[in-house]
């Protein structure tokens, strides 16, 4: 019995692996498609944080005397949208509240507070009486109010604000 060992030529061409080539055009169609989503949803994450930081110091800042969350719940609705036809993107925080205070005593109350704004700017305050929104609680007339902080920013790529 003879032993053959195989003789490595030169001239032929490699053999290569469909499964690698196979791989590799999987890859060049998938990362650009991955790449493309993160280059839209990265911005989109980031300002959906600051709306949810801006929620969160909405909800911890301390209430008024004598004045609740209106509901069972102490929610608080946020939205961001775009601002006019520039670039740049609208930050709202609203607060449902009840009240046995004036509405003097409440406008006042949120005259001198500070919220902050999504990029260490200070957040407007609007404060809502809607009419017909009183009722009777203990003796004493209930108001219902909402509280409105906006904010605007202008730089980034979310293209939900461009």
């Amino acid at each position: 019995m003879q032993t053959v060992t195989p003789v490595h030529d030169e001239s032929l061409p490699e053999k290569r692996t469909s499964t690698g080539l196979a791989w590799g055009c999987l890859a060049m169609v998938v990362l650009p498609v991955i790449g493309l989503f993160l280059l839209l949803k990265i911005p989109m994450w980031i300002n959906d944080a600051k709306l949810t930081k801006m929620m969160g110091q909405a909800h911890d800042y301390p209430l008024p005397p004598e004045t609740n969350f209106f509901g069972h719940d102490d929610d608080v609705e946020g939205s961001m949208e775009k601002r006019g036809n520039g670039d740049g993107c609208d930050y709202r925080v609203r607060l449902s509240l009840e009240t046995l205070l004036s509405e003097e005593e409440i406008v006042d109350y949120y005259r001198k507070a500070r919220f902050p704004g999504v990029d260490d700017s200070p957040a407007w305050v609007t404060v809502y009486f809607p009419r017909f929104s009183t009722g009777f609680v203990e003796g004493s007339i209930r108001k219902d109010l909402i509280v409105e902080l906006s904010a605007g920013h202008s730089e980034g790529l979310d293209f939900r604000c461009n």
